[in-house]
């Protein structure tokens, strides 16, 4: 999913949907060998820290999957 603008602290896609960050399913591309130099997992945990705080709400895949069955 494309993440494209950003209104005030809410986040929403280019399909006008705001925004959740799957913490289970978020990857970083980061590189241990540059700053802050720490693990690879670490570096991910400080870019779901990141975007919770300034983008958007966390979520885990159990609460999406329940939250889709209970939207039906």
């Amino acid at each position: 999913m494309a993440i494209t603008c950003l209104e005030g602290q809410e986040l929403r896609t280019k399909w006008g949907l705001r925004a959740v960050l799957v913490r289970d399913l978020t990857d970083a591309m980061y590189n241990p060998e540059n700053r802050p130099y720490v693990s690879h997992d670490r570096g991910t945990e400080l870019v779901v820290e990141h975007i919770e705080k300034y983008w958007c709400p966390p979520a885990v895949s159990g609460e999406v999957a329940r939250a889709l069955r209970e939207a039906r």
